[in-house]
């Protein structure tokens, strides 16, 4: 158990103690906090055949879990990528409850399986279970990715019968599932009648004005928001980018550089940015977002080194045919020589990876 820090390790130690002891009856709750405790941590696989142990000290002892330890079992197994014993244990209970409906729900949406989770959502229905604010945001993730909206729309509903009509972050999930479909003015609505909205509502509603071309509605809600973070940035730099406006992508870019910002760009804005370069004005612009992505080792990201040879090849191309005389000379240049360096060393490191996945 070195694995785990100190302080879990002593209460993992105290967890194991009842469940060692002899009693007659044996008792099944002292398992629900170790199942729980095992849950997410840092080394799954560690961590899993722990809870394997537990699990099978467990069924020695004649113990079956009820819907609650099983939740926590299906919570531990799907958190460590066994998404096969986290269906076995949901299949084999009697009586589920609304807490092992989310887990399974939330392991399936987690693991990609958006469908199960949607079939899961519409078993829990039939047999009179409602959902709850840990139900509603997996359920339409999942709708959101499936591009399912008139479920979604149902989806909606029910959670407004439930009475989670101002719940932040079932209207936050709505909010991205409206984006996400392509239906702004629903999305917009929902977010003008919460009363309370995180980070992640701007950031989602932000992306969708981006994506439909509403440049300065996304401008309007960017400019109106009191905390920002990187997502918030990103989101305004990649739609500047897509849309066209690499200028003011690369101005918003240098305000994250200034000294006394509080948000710095990570590999997901250098990527979103390093488009806005290809073209021959902004040879210097790209030049200098290369060299802060080596100077803080943003680099090194596969996707920012793909970016990078494309930028750097459009530019260089662009280069030749924007000024037939400079292009003669371009060899000569440190322009030609700098983004023939980005180049390689972007190209070296993706042949590395691309020869480690072959052979590791």
């Amino acid at each position: 158990m070195k694995w785990l820090p100190t302080s879990q390790r002593e209460l993992l130690c105290t967890l194991l103690q009842p469940v060692t002891v002899t009693v007659h009856p044996p008792l099944l709750l002292p398992y629900a906090p170790i199942f729980q405790l095992l849950t997410g941590q840092n080394k799954p696989h560690t961590s899993v055949n722990l809870g394997r142990q537990v699990h099978a000290h467990m069924l020695l002892r004649g113990l079956n879990p009820n819907a609650s330890i099983a939740a926590k079992m299906v919570a531990m197994y799907a958190s460590s990528g066994d998404l096969r014993s986290s269906v076995l244990i949901f299949d084999r209970i009697d009586y589920p409850s609304s807490l092992l409906y989310n887990s399974m729900i939330r392991a399936y949406t987690v693991h990609g399986y958006f469908e199960k989770a949607i079939e899961t959502y519409s078993k829990m229905q039939l047999i009179g279970l409602w959902g709850d604010h840990f139900t509603y945001p997996f359920v339409l993730k999942s709708c959101a990715e499936l591009l399912v909206i008139e479920f979604g729309r149902s989806v909606h509903g029910q959670s407004l019968r439930g009475g989670l009509d101002f719940d932040l972050y079932v209207g936050t999930s709505l909010i991205d599932m409206y984006v996400k479909c392509g239906v702004l003015r629903d999305a917009r609505m929902v977010f003008d009648e919460l009363p309370m909205r995180d980070v992640s509502a701007w950031n989602a509603l932000i992306a969708g004005y981006m994506k439909d071309g509403m440049i300065h509605i996304a401008e309007e809600l960017f400019g109106k928001m009191s905390k920002r973070n990187i997502v918030s940035w990103t989101a305004m730099i990649s739609g500047y980018t897509q849309n066209g406006l690499g200028e003011r992508a690369m101005c918003l870019f240098d305000d994250m550089l200034k000294e006394g910002s509080d948000i710095k760009p990570n590999w997901v804005t250098v990527m979103s940015v390093l488009p806005a370069c290809a073209h021959s004005a902004a040879l210097e612009q790209g030049r200098r977002i290369h060299k802060f992505a080596c100077d803080v080792g943003l680099d090194a990201h596969p996707s920012v080194q793909t970016a990078v040879v494309a930028m750097a090849s459009t530019t260089v191309g662009l280069l030749y045919s924007d000024s037939p005389e400079l292009g003669r000379d371009v060899d000569d240049t440190s322009y030609q020589l700098c983004f023939r360096g980005m180049i390689g060393s972007a190209t070296y490191s993706l042949t590395q990876q691309a020869a480690c996945s072959g052979t590791c």
